[in-house]
């Protein structure tokens, strides 16, 4: 049964938003949706927060940046962050 949303920190919440939002925007890249590669501004922007912040609580819930999910899970022939 998954955690309710009222009870993770929001570290936790931002965190799962931003894996969400790393999963759709791959899948738009895979499907050319789309050819931009975001950039951790644009997912702070989508999530209403200050981009040093979205940084800054996803090295700290996962031990990685938000530039490393993209680097890990981007199709071969778009650029690195």
């Amino acid at each position: 049964m998954p955690i309710p949303k009222k009870l993770l920190s929001r570290k936790d919440e931002i965190t799962s938003d931003f894996l969400k939002l790393v999963d759709v925007h791959l899948q738009d890249l895979l499907n050319r949706k789309i050819s931009r590669k975001f950039h951790s501004k644009d997912f702070a922007a989508l999530l209403f927060i200050h981009p040093g912040h979205l940084t800054n609580t996803i090295k700290l819930t996962t031990g990685k940046s938000p530039c490393d999910f993209m680097e890990e899970e981007s199709p071969p022939n778009h650029k690195k962050c």
